[in-house]
């Protein structure tokens, strides 16, 4: 059973007879939880930009098209899928590439 710490502090003071006093109130109530996760790791083919195994378009962001509702704001309304669903390599940011080499390769 995770911890449960719970704290009530409560404080009042007389500063000048029946004229001027303070109240204060503090609760407070945390629970620890640990709960059970699931992570996925790109596969190799995803690092190397192939998603057409994943069963999910992928779309270039750079050919949305935006368009504007009735409060004004911007939604992009369409955008063009990838070619076969693969991610050219020089569309890569760097930063990612960059942070790919930390990350575990899958074994399969």
């Amino acid at each position: 059973m995770p911890p449960l710490v719970a704290t009530l502090i409560r404080t009042a003071a007389k500063l000048k007879r029946d004229k001027l006093f303070f109240l204060s109130n503090s609760e407070t109530l945390r629970e620890e939880k640990t709960l059970p996760g699931l992570a996925n790791v790109a596969t190799d083919r995803m690092r190397a930009g192939d998603f057409s195994a994943s069963g999910r378009t992928v779309f270039d962001p750079a050919t949305n098209v935006h368009s504007t509702d009735a409060n004004e704001n911007i939604k992009a309304v369409s955008a063009q899928p990838f070619q076969n669903n693969m991610i050219p390599a020089n569309r890569f940011n760097p930063v990612s590439v960059k942070l790919l080499e930390f990350t575990r390769a899958t074994r399969a």
